[in-house]
């Protein structure tokens, strides 16, 4: 059979179809920022301190607000002040004194010792009416602070274990059932989300979410590429991330207009129903198809990509068969149906990814460029709340600093090469990282700039590692690595909110360094790798294995590999089987 690229080469390697579908695709994954960076604002912690029932009984009855300046004097009376990580004194949020006050007609007396003790009645949040989050609503502050990361944590498991199962069922079952499976349940599990009763309800429906996070966003970006030439796979990648920038960015107009996390959780999961056409309108890959012998449907929809690109085929032998298949059907009693079963496909399985040096090399390069970049991408967006001002300005200017960064991608992935754009933008991020908490000492704004140039950088990273991806693995592995690479990127979000947490807790300088020190390490490991740019997808084991004369000289030596020279015919046979 001829390759698929031919074929594209053939039918229109870019045209209105591809064109069509890449809008399609784009609009798809638009919910995926919704649901990955939702918690910003149903986790949010407002201000808080200890619940005092007599003190709210106090102020009620001589008409005194909550608000007003004399309700705060009684506050700091019966609520000890705490030094915070900036050497400040704030009122606990997790003690009160005990004792008993009285009020003196003015400003209330305590009496007793001055004793700290936990807020037995519950907390007091400074929160209006209607803008309730999962914070207020079941108090995890203090002692249950732990369950805001942990119910984050669970939603990345469930993408994680997603995105594992979804590698399989993709390369085994198809692009397009997982995609679209996968596409429902994720609205479906949001909105019965919203209807949690208590915490342990919502990690549960929070977790299967998770499940379905990003299922129909890597098939989605796999069926994308699959369908366009490597001059535009770039393009591709680019518009699969910016689908899911643009829902971060639609996010918080959202939440300014829909401050109950419930009714904001229904709003977009019963947006769904706009996704219901994708039934009819999203095919099938064709590569796939041609690589798991099914030719009659790979044949459908070739000539459909074809027509609607306006160049019709005439003859479907023309496109899938080679004249010696050709002079064999026509020569032989076998019709079309025994030759198509007669053919025999490759089934690969996770193994496989390890079993070549090659191939083994690249699996543990990628598991740590996607560990790094999502641990580093999310650590920062989620810890956005953090940084001072207004948290829908700046969840805002958290994502909108993405889309510069993917069209940096677009103009220098093709130029520069996938190689050394990763490693500038891993180093970039690396940087960044380890500087900013010395300038935020000098000036917190500074230090602020430079944590968005690294979230610019990593941003740019996580969006060329989907790519770089896609074009180290053979076409009947492809979705398995980049399934198990993205399962690593998860156990890199898994951990994010507890590296947030622990800023939180123990030293906001702390994730700033942890996220440095990997990169540094991500970027180095970019060395390691073929450079992929201008080469076709590799559809076999051997395609794949052949791009090792793409990396870089110096690596090739110390990784035992003489400088193969190839030869049109036999392909340096010698140097593939010392890969093996």
């Amino acid at each position: 059979m001829r390759k698929f690229d031919d074929i594209l080469t053939e039918i229109g390697a870019f045209g209105k179809y591809q064109k069509l579908i890449c809008l399609l695709l784009l609009l798809s994954t638009v919910p995926n920022g919704f649901w990955a960076m939702i918690s910003i604002f149903s986790h949010v912690t407002p201000p808080h301190h200890c619940r005092l029932p007599q003190l709210e009984n106090l102020a009620q009855s001589n008409n005194v607000s909550t608000s007003s300046e004399q309700y705060q004097r009684w506050l700091n009376v019966l609520i000890p002040m705490e030094k915070n990580q900036d050497n400040e004194y704030t009122r606990s949020t997790c003690f009160r004194y005990n004792g008993t006050f009285e009020w003196n007609g003015t400003d209330v007396v305590l009496h007793g010792q001055r004793k700290h003790i936990a807020c037995d009645h519950g907390w007091s949040y400074e929160i209006e009416q209607g803008s309730e989050t999962i914070t207020t609503e079941w108090d995890l502050v203090c002692s249950r602070a732990w369950f805001r990361p942990f119910s984050m944590s669970l939603y990345m498991a469930g993408v994680l274990v997603g995105s594992f199962v979804s590698g399989i069922l993709s390369d085994r079952y198809g692009r397009r059932p997982v995609f679209l499976w996968g596409t429902l349940i994720q609205f479906g599990s949001m909105v019965l989300t919203s209807f949690s009763a208590n915490i342990i309800m919502y990690c549960v429906c929070f977790l299967v979410s998770g499940l379905t996070g990003l299922v129909n966003y890597v098939a989605a970006f796999v069926i994308g590429t699959e369908i366009s030439d490597s001059s535009k796979r770039a393009f591709m990648g680019v518009i699969e991330v910016a689908g899911f920038t643009i829902g971060y960015m639609i996010l918080p107009v959202f939440a300014y207009f829909i401050h109950d996390w419930r009714t904001l959780y229904r709003v977009i999961g019963f947006g769904g129903v706009l996704f219901i056409p994708y039934y009819w309108w999203v095919p099938e890959s064709p590569r796939w198809l041609l690589k798991a012998g099914k030719i009659k449907e790979a044949v459908k929809i070739i000539k459909i990509i074809a027509k609607f690109n306006g160049n019709p085929l005439a003859d479907d032998h023309n496109i899938l068969r080679e004249k010696t298949e050709q002079k064999l059907l026509e020569k032989s009693d076998v019709n079309e149906e025994t030759m198509i079963e007669a053919t025999h496909v490759t089934k690969y399985t996770y193994t496989d990814l390890l079993r070549h040096k090659a191939t083994r090399r690249r699996t543990i390069i990628m598991f740590l460029q996607w560990f790094v970049s999502s641990l580093v991408y999310y650590c920062i967006s989620l810890n956005t709340p953090n940084l001072g001002g207004n948290n829908y300005v700046v969840c805002f200017t958290a994502a909108a600093v993405e889309l510069p960064a993917y069209l940096f991608i677009y103009i220098s992935a093709d130029k520069a090469g996938r190689r050394s754009v990763m490693t500038t933008l891993l180093f970039t991020s690396a940087a960044c990282c380890l500087i900013s908490p010395f300038l935020r000492q000098a000036s917190d704004t500074v230090g602020i700039v430079i944590a968005m140039f690294g979230k610019f950088a990593i941003s740019g990273a996580f969006a060329l590692v989907y790519i770089y991806c896609c074009e180290l693995f053979p076409t009947m592995m492809r979705n398995m690595g980049l399934g198990s690479a993205s399962t690593m990127a998860r156990v890199g979000a898994i951990i994010s909110p507890y590296l947030v947490f622990a800023g939180e807790q123990i030293d906001k300088n702390l994730p700033f360094i942890i996220m440095g020190i990997l990169g540094i390490a991500a970027a180095i490991s970019s060395f390691g790798l073929p450079e992929t740019k201008s080469l076709n997808l590799p559809e076999t084991l051997e395609d794949a294995l052949e791009q090792e004369r793409h990396v870089l000289e110096p690596v090739r030596r110390c990784l035992g590999h003489a400088k193969p020279e190839y030869d049109d015919e036999t392909k340096n046979q010698d140097y593939r089987d010392s890969l093996s």
